[in-house]
């Protein structure tokens, strides 16, 4: 299976939906499934098979979220993409994070982010694209509205962290206000 990508100035985004899972998990060895979702520990992989023998989408949500690579050395960096996409609601909730420390504050996610948002609002129709994020976030509160986010409240114990219940801060992006 070739996996689609995009290409940004530094990035090399390849895609992970269900197809790419539903073929992995179907033809790959548990090596090259390890390999393909970066997975570093048999705990990951352990994890990730029993969420796919759960089922990893319905009629009703769906995701596609993109491995972030940096292009001159192939070295994967993180994730950026939809986690759940409410297709008879043609809108999505959008997350991302940077793995390692040090490759952080390069501007690499909102290279991404930008890629991403053109992705879900052309190729996968979407009128409303969502993000939360906890109310002392301040790097991706930054992020989110110089991408042309607006803010649109909190939810109350939105997030379970820790054993405990912590809010969210709730941000959108609807089609007719995305600019390229």
């Amino acid at each position: 299976m070739e996996l689609f990508t995009i290409k940004t100035e530094r990035l090399t985004l390849r895609l992970i939906n269900p197809a790419v899972f539903h073929w992995a998990f179907k033809e790959l060895s548990d090596a090259e499934i390890c390999s393909l979702f970066q997975f570093k520990e048999e705990a990951e992989l352990l994890a990730a098979k029993a969420r796919y023998a759960e089922g990893i989408e319905s009629w009703w949500f769906k995701f596609a979220w993109f491995q972030i690579f940096r292009s001159d050395d192939m070295k994967y960096l993180g994730w950026c993409g939809y986690h759940t996409i409410v297709v008879n609601h043609q809108r999505a909730e959008i997350g991302y994070e940077l793995l390692a420390e040090e490759e952080r504050n390069k501007g690499y996610m909102g290279e991404a982010l930008k890629k991403v948002i053109q992705y879900g609002f052309e190729d996968l129709n979407l009128n409303r694209i969502e993000a939360l994020t906890s109310l002392e976030n301040e790097i991706s509160k930054k992020l989110i509205l110089a991408n042309g986010f607006v803010h649109e409240g909190e939810l109350k114990s939105h997030y379970l962290k820790n054993d405990e219940f912590e809010n969210s801060v709730f941000f959108a992006l609807i089609r007719h206000n995305y600019r390229k």
